[in-house]
């Protein structure tokens, strides 16, 4: 135990036997104190302590002592940023690196410790360096020795090596494992080997060493949860979201972004979620996030079917995201991410029926009966591959002297739609004088523009586009297959402009919706007014925070509406069953199937002037749900 004059009394932790340490001790203490007694006042003040000592000239020995509260991280930080950041880009050489713990007689519950590094300067230029850097490390140095929080943001914000946040990223991990043993098992080193070996040196450079810890860490529990609650409920979708803000270093400074986990169970083999099923449901709801390159990262169980993944993206322009935007992302996005999911197709193909093709032709060519009448077209799907979609379209038009010829019109046409003409001939005359002219034409076009929320290929929307375009190259035509299905998008159209009006921006809520309405015919003819009613108590039903709300009804003047949320698809078909029974006409009755992740949607119109048939028709839909 040494001790020294009154404002200098310490004694050593270990290494007490070596007399050049107390010495080193001693003397910065006095360096730092001066004459004045050691208070506890006195030591937050003064501490931590920072002082610079060299020569004018070199080579000279560049010596710096530090005093503060000890910390195990303070020899790893002092040792970083003297070597690496005192002069920037040379890694300088140090002779010698001593830290001494110790204690004061009068705080003696306090452990400080005592630091002196001496470093060999070789050049003027790299001397005029440290003293230009001088105050700024000084700074910087004591800002670290405060906190172990702002030592770890400096060393993030200059930047560790790659070994080095490899070294962080292994304690970290290990540190878990250790401290949580019920949450982290062994099984998390292979998953945090995978990520290191499969992220890129620029992906690691850019990223602290605590945002790449908790990639790692975060997918292990979104996996483990999966696997829990699968075994668990096992026909069930389950699905994790966590959204989280981040900063990366780039060549243009420090930039903010939103980091994205996410876990999903899969129950069929044939289907798949990945990064851009994420950013397609990001952009929804803020247009301009874009992911960031190399950010993804991912582990699936392909035996058990879960996947988690990682990814990031930023805003475009100048605001980033608020905080209002991320609560809002993480409430809306955990709801459309289920619905998201894509099923994988088997590309369809379906040979060409020519006896078919000859009965449309046919049939075509007896509705032209003057040459006033428009041209008939017939539009049939043929094959669906991963990218396109091919139709088949029979055309039958008069051929009068100033009609433009098929091949001119397709090749001036251009567009995403191609056109391929595969024969062209005459089937009969009107009047005995004006022919007829029938051609088969085969239509390409990308599926990208119709694919919907849940990358379901939307055929109503591909054929809709080919209607338009035949329009546009030969004005006015009668589409003869279509009219059933332009009058339900009239009519879908008028609806949903409707619903616009009462606050819902969903397209694809809406179009689902219109669409699981039976019978087919009802979607055209079934009052606008009557959907929105069926529409509402569907959304609020499916909207409720309340899980014992399994069902809503509302009555009008000739009309009974009820909507029933069902769990078990088993109940759903008895349902079904029983309401077939009653045998109610078709105009009578308008019935909702909509499956919705794990939830089917029954609904029910019926039609009757009678209050107490209405009455009847409910309690018979209710008695047969609780049964």
């Amino acid at each position: 135990m040494e001790r020294g004059t009154k404002q200098a009394l310490f004694f050593y932790l270990e290494g007490e036997e070596f007399f050049p340490q107390r010495e080193i001790t001693r003397s910065i203490v006095h360096n730092c104190f001066k004459d004045k007694e050691t208070t506890p006042d006195l030591i937050e003040q003064k501490l931590p302590f920072v002082s610079f000592s060299h020569t004018k000239e070199a080579p000279s020995i560049f010596t710096i002592d530090c005093l503060g509260f000890y910390r195990s991280d303070v020899t790893k930080f002092l040792y970083e940023m003297i070597s690496r950041w005192l002069v920037p880009g040379q890694k300088l050489v140090i002779e010698a690196f001593s830290v001494n713990r110790f204690k004061f007689f009068e705080i003696e519950k306090e452990i400080y410790f005592s630091a002196k590094v001496v470093i060999s300067i070789e050049t003027q230029n790299q001397l005029a360096l440290i003293e230009y850097n001088e105050p700024t490390i000084t700074k910087e140095i004591k800002l670290g020795l405060e906190s172990f929080y702002h030592a770890k943001r400096i060393l993030e914000i200059k930047g560790l090596s790659i070994d080095e946040k490899t070294s962080y990223i292994q304690e970290k991990i290990t540190a878990l494992i250790h401290r949580f043993p019920q949450q982290f098992d062994y099984d998390l080193y292979p998953l945090m080997q995978k990520f290191l070996l499969e992220s890129s040196e620029e992906y690691k450079k850019g990223r602290g060493p605590d945002l790449l810890a908790q990639v790692i860490y975060t997918l292990y529990v979104f996996m483990h949860r999966l696997q829990a609650n699968v075994e668990e409920v096992s026909r069930k979708r389950h699905l994790f979201l966590k959204v989280i803000r981040s900063k990366i270093q780039t060549l243009f400074g420090e930039k903010n972004v939103i980091g994205f986990f996410v876990g999903v169970n899969f129950l069929k083999e044939n289907e798949i979620f990945d990064k851009r099923h994420l950013i397609k449901a990001v952009q929804k709801h803020f247009s301009e996030m874009e992911a960031i390159d190399s950010s993804y990262f991912g582990q699936s169980n392909d035996e058990e079917r879960l996947s988690v993944f990682y990814i990031e993206m930023k805003k475009e322009g100048v605001n980033d995201l608020t905080d209002q935007d991320i609560r809002y992302l993480r409430k809306e996005l955990e709801k459309d991410l289920k619905g998201c999911i894509e099923s994988l197709v088997r590309p369809v193909f379906m040979p060409r029926n020519e006896e078919e093709v000859m009965k449309y032709i046919v049939t075509l060519s007896g509705q032209i009966k003057v040459v006033r009448d428009l041209p008939q077209v017939v539009i049939s799907f043929d094959e669906q591959t991963d990218r396109d979609l091919f139709f088949t379209i029979i055309l039958v038009r008069p051929f009068l002297p100033d009609t433009p010829i098929l091949e001119e019109i397709l090749q001036i046409s251009g567009g995403m739609i191609e056109i391929g003409i595969e024969k062209v001939k005459q089937v009969g005359f009107i009047r005995k004088r004006i022919p007829k002219q029938a051609a088969i034409l085969k239509v390409r076009l990308s599926n990208l523009p119709f694919l919907r929320d849940d990358f379901v290929v939307d055929l109503y929307k591909a054929r809709q586009k080919i209607v338009k375009h035949l329009t546009e190259i030969l004005g006015e035509i009668r589409d003869y297959n279509g009219g059933m299905i332009a009058k339900q998008m009239e009519v879908f159209l008028s609806f949903e402009q409707i619903m616009k009006q009462h606050g819902e921006q969903n397209h694809y809520l809406l179009e689902n919706f219109f669409h699981s309405l039976y019978p087919v015919e009802s979607r055209s003819v079934v009052h606008i007014d009557c959907l929105k009613i069926f529409f509402l108590l569907f959304r609020n039903l499916l909207h409720s925070d309340n899980p014992s709300l399994s069902y809503l009804q509302k009555s009008e003047k000739r009309s009974a509406f009820i909507c029933l949320k069902i769990y078990d698809f088993k109940r759903k078909k008895t349902l079904l069953e029983s309401v077939q029974k009653l045998k109610i006409p078709n105009s009578q009755l308008v019935q909702l199937l909509l499956s919705i992740q794990d939830t089917a949607y029954v609904g029910f119109i019926y039609f009757s002037d009678s209050k107490e048939e209405q009455k009847t028709f409910l309690a018979f839909i209710l008695n047969e749900i609780q049964k």
